[in-house]
């Protein structure tokens, strides 16, 4: 987690990609990281004092088919171990077919 989160507090987009782009000048900084809600206490302590926000995916990623209690539970754990943002999933079925 540490290998993944700390790098980004810098230089969140490659060099040569921000060259190609011709974007230097806009100053593109990272505004979170966003991990499954098990690594939320990991990402802030490897982005600490950075400014980064951390963002747990919620709610049984990535299909959103876990009982509705459990996905509950699992929001309600992201935000103990200091998420600022939760990315909540939903059931495809509910866009999809109703």
């Amino acid at each position: 987690m540490f290998a993944v989160c700390a790098p980004r507090r810098d230089k969140p987009i490659q060099h040569e990609l921000v060259q190609k782009l011709g974007i230097g000048s806009l100053n593109i900084k990272v505004a979170a990281v966003c991990v499954y809600h098990t690594f939320v206490e990991t990402a802030r302590r490897a982005i600490e004092g950075s400014g980064i926000h951390v963002a747990a995916v919620s709610t049984g990623f990535p299909a959103g088919l876990s009982p509705f209690e459990e996905r509950v539970a699992e929001i309600r754990r992201s935000v103990e171990a200091g998420a600022d943002e939760i990315d909540v999933v939903i059931t495809r079925a509910h866009v999809l077919w109703r």
